[in-house]
């Protein structure tokens, strides 16, 4: 993502982890669709990512509403800030990135 999007949506610049994502060599508009389309390919790329933990957190950190991060939605992300307001780990929170379900 470029600095001059992320002032687009008033956030502050990401970690270097954001130079080595899958994502990185890709057009943020796969990772922002159109409403009523599926991220799909976003989705895919974001399972093989080596920075998806990093990604998905900084997303629920800045309260990213808005797009693909960590191969998470928008809703899930919702879900996941939900579940940790309750004290509970939901399924799709990044803490389990990496655990065999």
């Amino acid at each position: 993502m470029r600095d001059d999007d992320l002032v687009l949506f008033n956030t502050p610049p990401p970690g270097a982890w954001a130079d080595v994502g899958e994502c990185a060599r890709m057009g943020v508009e796969l990772f922002f669709p159109k409403a009523g389309s599926r991220p799909s390919q976003a989705l895919l790329m974001c399972a093989v990512c080596s920075v998806r933990r990093e990604c998905a957190e900084y997303a629920l950190e800045h309260n990213q509403h808005w797009g693909v991060w960590g191969g998470l939605t928008e809703r899930q992300r919702f879900a996941v800030k939900k579940a940790r307001r309750e004290g509970v780990v939901h399924p799709l929170d990044p803490v389990r990135f990496g655990d065999v379900l």
